[in-house]
């Protein structure tokens, strides 16, 4: 692991963000952290072990700073080439603790999300780094004092360190656990053997032959009845087939039979159709025909109907022009004599309206007259009349002035009365206001006692209120004062539900990955096995091929040599001399070499293909093979990197504590809330009764006012009216009477009397007034009136003389009923003339239509006739070619082209009936022959066979009983072998176990690995330590676990550790610390590229510390980064790159860092 860059925020210290870049501060290999004592420098360090542990090392519950509620930290590294950057939240909670935020993990490559939750991100960080955070802290964090108690500890005491520090337990007590485990186990599988032989009593090889014996009989005689069933199973087989023949016979001859019955139908069948088709080819025909018919008659009727219109409509044109011509004649005559008469009766018709115009004068003015006269009498009457009216006028008025003089009253009587009068309503209203002032003060004294009332009531309600406020708040506090938890504790019990439930699931798919690569495994071992035999037998039979093929080519070419010798020629194998030549002719044998080799060859190659084939095969069956057995080992480990805390609480039962958990914290918050609640409605309700009783303590207070006030008022009141009652009763003495009101109304209708009596003189005053002016228009008005009458009288005279005048020059009357007759009858000439005229217009125009509608008609029908006559002839020809004398005798034969297809298809399907009959009766009676089978011997065979087949069924049954016998006492058998062979190995198992639990006693193996893994380290230290040293000192252990020193600079003599000064502990110390580191690294999957020292370096004299520093400097290398941490000062000098961290200051945000090269 390679650090880029830490930020850190909230954490101790370090309030603001603070960035540390680890490219920089590693550049040169060798760097240090510098700071005062508390700045904040070993921080750093828990910060990265924070960020990938999520915990310190310092086991640190409350890492974050007073002045911040949340801190956060984030760290990027890279880790073989690729780049991770892994950030954590935390936050405060209620109680102080400390709750884990927003955590993620991300491969910072790709921006691959790795995990998102604690857990999570704890286990995958592990996997990066391969290494546990105790193991981390031991390779990083290195104090001095912890290694100098390590280098001078004892014998026993350093086995129990080292069994801590390499997890030696595994060797010790775990495995002394495993070990009584496993033997507990085994001694229990071993009495469950031993208890399973004890079922086998039984079994043995004598009651497995005996068996073997009876199966062997009861099988020769399952064979002989099979044979005979077999027998008996043909002739069932033969007979059933010659019976089902002989029915099938039967039955299909009774089908001919009935078949040939039909023939006379299927004939007339066959005429039908043959006649309706030759009327099919008629059809078409016989249709055009009688088309052209129907357009023949339809064209001869329309023709016809057509001439009845046009001859109607020519008598109608006669007519109308005869009618026309007399009616324009008579309008020439007629016309001009009654235009003529028309204008005579118009002028004697104006005459006489001059004539009407002046009667009509003259009558108004004869009205006018009658009407002045009679107005004028009317107004002498009414004139009359007034005279009258005045005379009674004057009397009333004299009688009403003598009635006013009888009710003159004394002034002064009626202000008295009216004065005791409105005395007397004010003591009445006094009375009245002093009774309701004493109902008000009544009112109020009531609402008093009901508010005094109420006050009592509400303070008891205070105190019975109080005391339950008293009451639940004490609950209330005692409910928070002992929580059951919260959200924080929930949210970790959750997180622990997660990492159980993870942890399991893991677990579960690891073990069944691994019994399914064991599987594959098994599998892949069998192929393998086969693969290689098949192999194996290709490459024997290619060698075989092979040899074959040599010794066919050895022949081949000893032929071709016989060949080529020439008599005299030696023979240059075997030296012979050819003394006669050898005539060679083709022969099939030569042929049939050269075909066999070439076979031989191609089935060579061919084999070598499959061969090769097969080799790469098996090549690749084994490299399979070895790469599931180590996927199997990785997948075994993964499972031990498990470990085993997770098993000791399932997830089921995790989760019942998280559910109960949360059960308890809602109802524990349901009641906090419903307690809060209650707390607060009964706060409100106490704050409103202690409002309500300030209210009612002010309208108490208030009433208290209004009743004094309401009392001196009804005091007032009282006093006077007693004054009051004393005026009235002096005047009661002076008057003479208790009703004063009634005098007062007495004389107030006296006054009214009179003042009625002035008001109505007045009147008649005014009126006899009016009536005196009315009476002198009157008499004007009557001499107006008698002026006008005398100038109608002229007028009627003028008039009358007028009209006399006007008659004498009238010869003749007339009226307008005799000029209206007149106009009437020339518009009536007029307007049938016009209309005669129309009439005769339209009778020619449709005159001219019918006439050629006629003419189209006429040619149309002409047409159809010509066709008509020609289709008659043509059906005619194909009647008499088809032997129809008419058409409705070929209709008859008619048949519609469905019925005709229905027709042909029974035909052809008897025909064909007939055929596959016949065809079938012919085969059966060949295939019977001559053989015959009866219904009882079918039967009697089928019985014979069914007794058979049962006889066999029973010795089977029996036979496959007795082999199951056979074959469970074959598995008891063996079952009683494999038991007793595994009995005898556990039995052989349990004595390893008990002698090795003999020798696990008092961790005799466990100091023997922790003494080995010393005897390692030491040798590596020692390395190291010369390294340091300049070959100076090196360490070694004895064969008692002890440290011992060899001095080279003294001639490599023996040193206790004890003797060492404190610059040489320091040294011997350093070197071993980094032999361990190295070590621990060793068990990660990662290179950890860093080493931090976090050394007290003060304690060190200048020589020493030049010492250490120069050994320091020579530990650092391209894959490996020193850093050291220390506040001394005269060592800053000595390092190239420098983190210097600066304390905290009050208002600058904590700690500081910054970058500082030498």
């Amino acid at each position: 692991m390679k650090p880029i860059k830490l930020k850190i925020q909230g954490i101790n210290s370090f309030v603001d963000e603070q960035v540390i870049d680890f490219e920089k501060l590693t550049d040169r290999g060798f760097f240090g952290i510098f700071g005062a004592t508390g700045s904040g420098k070993s921080t750093i360090l828990d910060a990265i072990t924070l960020a990938l542990y999520g915990s310190i090392a310092r086991e640190s519950r409350g890492f974050i700073n007073a002045h911040c509620e949340s801190a956060n930290v984030s760290f990027t590294f890279s880790i073989n080439g690729n780049l991770y950057k892994v950030h954590r939240e935390f936050k405060l909670n209620k109680e102080g603790g400390i709750n884990s935020g927003k955590c993620i993990l991300i491969n910072a490559s790709n921006n691959e999300v790795l995990a998102d939750k604690v857990t999570s991100v704890n286990n995958e960080c592990e996997k990066l780094i391969g290494l546990r955070i105790d193991d981390f802290t031991r390779t990083v964090i290195l104090p001095q004092g912890k290694f100098s108690e390590f280098l001078k500890l004892k014998h026993s005491e350093r086995s129990q360190m080292l069994e801590r520090l390499f997890n030696l337990e595994q060797y010790g007590d775990k495995l002394s656990d495993k070990l009584k485990n496993k033997l507990q186990n085994e001694e229990k599988d071993f009495n469950i053997l031993q208890g399973q032989l004890l079922a086998f009593k039984d079994v043995s090889q004598e009651a497995l032959d005996k068996l073997n014996e009876n199966c062997e009989q009861i099988s020769k005689l399952v064979e002989e009845k099979e044979i005979e069933l077999e027998g008996l199973d043909k002739r069932c087989i033969e007979y059933d087939e010659l019976s089902s023949n002989q029915n099938k016979l039967i039955v299909l001859e009774k089908s001919y039979m009935e078949l040939e019955n039909q023939k006379d139908d299927i004939l007339q069948k066959e005429l039908k159709i043959k006649n309706a088709k030759n009327v099919e080819m008629l059809v078409p025909f016989i249709k055009d025909y009688n088309a052209d018919k129907d357009e023949f008659e339809r064209s001869k009727q329309q023709l016809n109907q057509e001439q009845i219109i046009f001859n109607e409509f020519s008598v109608k044109k006669e007519n109308v022009y005869a009618e026309w011509e007399s009616l324009n004649e008579k309008k020439q005559t007629e016309i001009p004599n009654l235009e003529k008469e028309k204008i005579n009766l118009e002028k004697t018709l104006e005459q006489q309206a001059e004539i009407r115009d002046i009667q009509e004068s003259l009558n108004k003015l004869y009205a006018s007259e009658k009407i002045y006269l009679d107005e004028k009498t009317k107004q002498e009457q009414f004139l009359q009349k007034k005279q009258q009216e005045i005379d009674n006028i004057n009397s009333e008025i004299n009688i009403i002035q003598d009635e006013i003089l009888g009710l003159q009253l004394d002034p002064d009587l009626k202000e008295d009365l009216q004065n005791i009068v409105n005395l007397k309503g004010r003591y009445d209203d006094k009375h009245k206001n002093l009774q309701d002032a004493q109902k008000e003060l009544d009112d109020l004294k009531n609402k008093l006692d009901a508010y005094s009332q109420e006050y009592q009531t509400l303070q008891e309600k205070e105190i019975i209120l109080k005391k339950q406020f008293d009451e639940k708040n004490q609950e209330y506090q005692e409910l928070l004062n002992n929580p059951v938890g919260t959200q924080e504790d929930l949210l970790l019990m959750k997180e622990r539900v997660t990492s159980i439930s993870e942890s399991w699931s893991k677990y579960n798919h690891i073990i069944e990955q691994i019994e399914q690569m064991a599987l594959t495994i098994v599998e892949d071992e069998k192929i393998l096995n086969q693969k290689q035999e098949f192999y194996q037998a290709n490459v024997k039979l290619l060698e075989e091929l092979r040899q074959d093929y040599r010794a066919f080519e050895l022949e081949n070419a000893v032929y071709k040599l016989r060949q080529s010798l020439i008599p005299g020629d030696r023979c240059p194998v075997c030296n012979s001399m050819n003394k006669e030549p050898i005539n060679f002719e083709y022969d099939e044998e030569s042929s049939l070499r050269k075909q066999r080799i070439s076979q031989i060859k191609e089935a060579i190659d061919d084999l070598d293909q499959r061969v090769r084939l097969a080799n790469n095969e098996v090549v690749k069956k084994e490299g399979t093979i070895k790469q599931n057995i180590i996927n199997r080992q990785n997948l075994v480990k993964e499972l031990e990197a498990l470990g085993e805390d997770f098993k000791k609480c399932t997830t089921e039962k995790a989760l019942q504590e998280f559910e109960d958990f949360k059960q308890n914290l809602n109802l524990y918050n349901i009641q906090i809330n419903k307690l809060q609640s209650e707390l607060n409605e009964t706060e409100k309700l106490y704050e409103s009764i202690k409002v309500n009783l300030q209210n009612k303590t002010e309208i108490v207070k208030d009433n208290n006012l209004l009743i004094e006030n309401k009392t001196n008022i009804t005091n007032k009141y009282k006093n006077e009216l007693i004054e009051l009652k004393n005026v009235l009763d002096l005047m009661k003495e002076t008057f003479k009477t208790d009703d004063f009101k009634k005098e007062l109304d007495n004389i107030n209708k006296m006054e009214a009397r009179r003042k009625s009596y002035q008001e109505k003189q007045n009147v008649l005053l005014n009126r006899n007034k009016v009536i005196i002016e009315e009476h002198s228009k009157l008499e004007k008005l009557i001499q107006e009136e008698k002026d006008k009458l005398n100038k109608i009288s002229g007028q009627i005279e003028e008039k009358v003389k007028d009209i006399e005048l006007k008659q004498q020059n009238i010869l003749e009357k007339a009226d307008k009923n005799q000029l209206q007759e007149v106009i009437d009858r020339i518009n009536q000439i007029n307007m049938k003339w016009k209309d005669l005229d129309k009439q005769k217009q339209e009778v020619e125009k449709e005159y001219i239509n019918h006439n050629n509608k006629h003419l189209e008609f006429e040619v149309k029908s002409r047409e159809a006739s010509s066709k008509y006559i020609r289709s008659e002839e043509k059906l005619k020809d194909l009647l008499d070619k088809y032997n129809y004398s008419t058409s409705d005798e070929a209709r008859k034969d008619y048949i519609k082209p469905e019925d005709i297809e229905q027709f042909e298809k029974s035909i052809k399907n008897y025909y064909e009936e007939l055929t596959q009959s016949k065809y079938e009766i012919d085969k059966l009676i060949e295939l019977i022959g001559s053989r015959f089978v009866t219904d009882e011997e079918l039967r009697q065979t089928k019985f014979s066979k069914t007794y058979t087949e049962d006889k066999v069924n029973r010795i089977t049954a029996e036979s496959i009983k007795i082999k199951e016998q056979i074959i469970e006492m074959s598995k008891k058998l063996e079952d009683m072998k494999e038991i007793t062979m595994q009995s005898e190995t556990l039995e052989h198992k349990l004595s390893m176990l008990k002698e090795l639990q003999n020798v696990l006693k008092g961790k005799k193996l466990v100091q023997f690995v922790a003494t080995e893994r010393l005897k390692y380290v030491a040798n590596e230290a020692s390395k190291k330590l010369l390294d340091i040293t300049n070959g100076n000192y090196g360490l070694e252990s004895d064969n008692d676990g002890n440290f011992i020193i060899r001095d080279y600079k003294n001639g490599g003599i023996v040193r206790d550790t004890t003797t060492l000064s404190g610059g040489e502990t320091f040294l011997v110390s350093l070197a071993l610390a980094l032999a361990l580191s190295v070590e621990i690294q060793l068990k990660g999957t990662s290179p950890l590229e860093l080493f931090f020292l976090d050394e007290g370096f003060g304690t060190l004299d200048e020589d020493l510390l030049d010492i250490v520093m120069s050994s320091l400097e020579k530990l650092h290398h391209d894959k490996l980064k020193v850093g050291i941490i220390s506040h001394v000062e005269s060592i800053k000098n000595r390092v190239p790159v420098k983190l210097l961290v600066s304390p905290s200051k009050s208002g600058e945000g904590g700690s500081k860092v910054k970058i500082e090269r030498s």
